[in-house]
């Protein structure tokens, strides 16, 4: 058990239940025929954006975890093949991540992250996480105005 609170990762928590809130809301009101569909046919579509943001979620939560990262390679992201599946890879994706931040102790803060970025600690990649979930979800409602 966790001896002391560690500020960041209540912020992440909050920010993690509202993250998966409010992109689940969004995929729920893409119309059925718009799933599958992208702005100029260039950009990604929801299910492009759903499995990117459960692939990025699933990686982040390896990366606190202490497992080795693998499989993260933004060419061949998954695509869920409907918004079930979808639903059902953000829902446990983001229940990974909330558990791999809850387990967090203050000495992990300082801990370079066995990623291959430039963060220098723990720390510096929780302040990400919340960041890349709303700009998944920006792109999401981009995809809905277009």
């Amino acid at each position: 058990h966790r001896t002391m609170s560690i500020p960041q990762a209540t912020f992440v928590l909050k920010g993690l239940v509202q993250g998966r809130d409010r992109f689940l809301y969004g995929l729920d009101r893409t119309p059925g025929e718009r799933l599958h569909w992208s702005p100029d046919g260039a950009k990604k579509s929801p299910l492009q954006v759903a499995g990117s943001l459960a692939q990025f979620l699933r990686f982040i939560a390896a990366t606190l975890a202490r497992q080795e990262v693998t499989g993260w390679d933004v060419d061949t992201l998954p695509i869920p093949p409907s918004r079930e599946a979808a639903r059902e890879s953000l829902q446990a994706a983001f229940a990974d991540l909330y558990r791999a931040v809850k387990a967090l102790e203050p000495a992990d803060l300082t801990r370079r992250p066995p990623a291959p970025w430039s963060e220098e600690s723990l720390e510096e990649v929780l302040w990400l996480i919340n960041a890349t979930i709303f700009y998944h979800q920006g792109q999401l409602n981009y995809i809905q105005l277009c």
